[in-house]
């Protein structure tokens, strides 16, 4: 929220476990739980409680389901509502997942799903370039540690929730698409 407030031009993605966070606060604020009444909740927020959201919950001091409305700070909760699904330049397509290849239709798009935050296949294996524009996302990690880099995406996920390094990756962006020296890398252990 700081470095957001200290740099106006920064973009926030949402990823999975944002919209996740933001599906069970409603639930929560909307169906009163008490207590741990976990059986009554949605399965996307088991499934959220399940990855990190307990965690995430106990650094609020909640030790039950119904502090939850009360717990978190208005503050934080209107910067997550703030992160963007997509960001986009004249060369680059910045999403938490990826995107769906062209004349694809994204099966649990019904279900409020949305591709750029949830997306694994068929995004990891198409070879086409979206929109003539490069895709840098995250959301599946490389288990290798490096970062994987082809013609048409670049994905940053290395794997640090699994002990792998955190990287970031720094474009240039002053020359056409086929002339891009690809990319560089930073990455913190």
């Amino acid at each position: 929220i700081k470095f957001k407030q200290n740099r106006k031009n920064s973009i926030f993605l949402r990823g999975n476990h944002e919209q996740l966070f933001l599906d069970t606060f409603e639930q929560l604020s909307r169906d009163n739980h008490q207590a741990d009444d976990t059986g009554s909740l949605s399965v996307e927020a088991q499934i959220w409680l399940q990855n990190g959201g307990i965690d995430t919950l106990s650094t609020y001091g909640v030790s039950n389901l119904s502090q939850v409305s009360a717990a978190i700070p208005v503050s934080h909760l209107e910067f997550i509502q703030s992160t963007e699904s997509e960001f986009i330049t004249e060369e680059f397509h910045f999403v938490h997942a990826g995107l769906l290849p062209e004349g694809m239709v994204w099966d649990e798009e019904e279900e409020g799903y949305d591709p750029r935050i949830w997306i694994r296949e068929p995004f990891l294996s198409s070879k086409k370039l979206f929109n003539r524009k490069v895709v840098i996302f995250g959301h599946t990690p490389q288990l290798s540690g490096e970062p994987l880099v082809q013609r048409n995406k670049i994905g940053i996920d290395t794997g640090a929730v699994f002990g792998g390094p955190l990287t970031a990756v720094v474009l240039a962006s002053d020359r056409p698409l086929t002339q891009q020296p690809y990319p560089h890398f930073i990455q913190v252990m």
